[in-house]
């Protein structure tokens, strides 16, 4: 929880925008139509480690890694937060 805290810290600009996007229903590779915190809460310990490994590679620029055909989508200067 503490890392997914972290990451969610870093990527967005304050608390408000963090909790829209954990709570929020998204279409990706770690929940389609259901937000992260809902894929924490249904799948337990798996949902709440795949949670975090999105973030990890979201944070480290590797936003969608692990998608389909094993796409990867570069984070870019527009996405680049600094506090």
């Amino acid at each position: 929880m503490l890392s997914i805290y972290s990451s969610l810290s870093t990527l967005f600009e304050d608390e408000v925008q963090a909790k829209l996007w954990f709570g929020g229903p998204h279409e990706g590779p770690i929940s389609v139509s259901r937000s992260p915190m809902r894929c924490v809460l249904d799948d337990g310990l798996d949902g709440l480690m795949t949670v975090r490994r999105y973030l990890d590679a979201w944070c480290s620029g590797n936003l969608g890694s692990g998608g389909q055909g094993n796409s990867f989508v570069s984070v870019t200067e527009h996405d680049l937060l600094f506090v």
